[in-house]
């Protein structure tokens, strides 16, 4: 399967106290105020990648522990999203500017992949920055995590 993507970076930000290989998708439809990322809202800014060779990408990658994907909004592309995570052998974290519920409405089968750990979840607003230099969010964003019990939590 075929989708797009704008880069893949190193990153020591993206998931607290983690080395993580991050991949910034394109196309997104939710238009956060002040989006830090404005370009890749376009689905054709970013390079055309089959989803076999993504995964043979990230996997290359022996120290990071987890795979993040940003954007955009991964969930823009979420068949593709699909498929990509179904083949590696990382942790996964996702940020995307939907709510968790409505991911539980309509992408129970990413929420429910066992590499799947981590989502940032809530629409960036640059007027509404929150304080926490280790979490350069705005006040409204959150993580949600799973459990050893494989049940998410806000955190």
């Amino acid at each position: 399967m075929d989708g797009y993507i704008a880069d893949i970076n190193l990153s020591f930000i993206d998931v607290p106290n983690k080395i993580s290989v991050i991949v910034y998708f394109t196309g997104c439809d939710i238009k956060c105020y002040g989006c830090q990322n404005e370009i890749l809202q376009d689905l054709y800014y970013g390079k055309k990648i089959n989803s076999d060779d993504l995964a043979h990408i990230i996997n290359k990658f022996e120290m990071p522990s987890y795979c993040v994907f940003s954007g955009g909004d991964p969930f823009f592309q979420y068949e593709f999203l699909f498929d990509v995570i179904n083949k590696l052998n990382k942790k996964i974290c996702i940020y995307t500017g939907n709510e968790f519920e409505h991911l539980q409405n309509n992408f129970n089968n990413i929420l429910n992949n066992k590499n799947v750990k981590l989502i940032k979840c809530g629409k960036y607003d640059i007027n509404n920055l929150s304080n926490d230099i280790e979490n350069l969010v705005s006040k409204n964003q959150y993580f949600m995590k799973k459990n050893k019990f494989d049940i998410w939590k806000k955190i």
